[in-house]
């Protein structure tokens, strides 16, 4: 090989490493972009909120009152599952139908009324089914209920693994 020809091959592998480099970078970029909402949940005047501040601070702010609510919601349909009570599409369409009144009464549709409190409609009939089994097994008195709910979490072999 002559002292040209390597002197051109040189030059056209520095150009393919240049150009694999930019593609890289560009793929980085565009990843970024791609999950920005995944690393970022607001931009304050120009400064990132980055997502694991986020989270950190939910944490505080309500990790032990989430952490409570799904083991209440794990212990009450482990119950149900026990006892073999069930809910029916009747019973939750009987009760949008009586909150679907109560939205009429306020001057609002159902779908106005759940945008106004932050719920979405599969969550509104998921806790439907819960409050319906816990009627079923527990009665409709909020002492009852307390009661009931008190006894499932104390004879609960629950492990945490978070720490609050």
């Amino acid at each position: 090989m002559t002292a040209k020809k390597v002197k051109v091959t040189k030059k056209i592998v520095n150009k393919l490493k240049a150009f694999k480099w930019l593609a890289v970078g560009l793929a980085l970029i565009g990843l970024l972009y791609y999950f920005k909402a995944n690393l970022v949940v607001a931009i304050v005047n120009g400064k990132p909120v980055w997502r694991v501040s986020y989270t950190q601070e939910i944490n505080k702010l309500a990790g032990k009152q989430a952490l409570e609510s799904l083991l209440t919601k794990t212990l009450i349909m482990q119950e149900a599952k026990k006892q073999k009570a069930s809910v029916g599409d009747e019973e939750i369409n009987t009760e949008i139908k009586r909150i679907e009144e109560y939205s009429q009464q306020q001057e609002m549709t159902l779908d106005q009324l759940l945008k106004l409190q932050g719920v979405k409609k599969e969550d509104l009939i998921k806790d439907i089914r819960l409050q319906k089994l816990v009627e079923k097994m527990a009665g409709t008195e909020s002492a009852q209920i307390q009661e009931w709910v008190m006894n499932l979490q104390t004879n609960a072999k629950i492990v945490k693994w978070l720490k609050n």
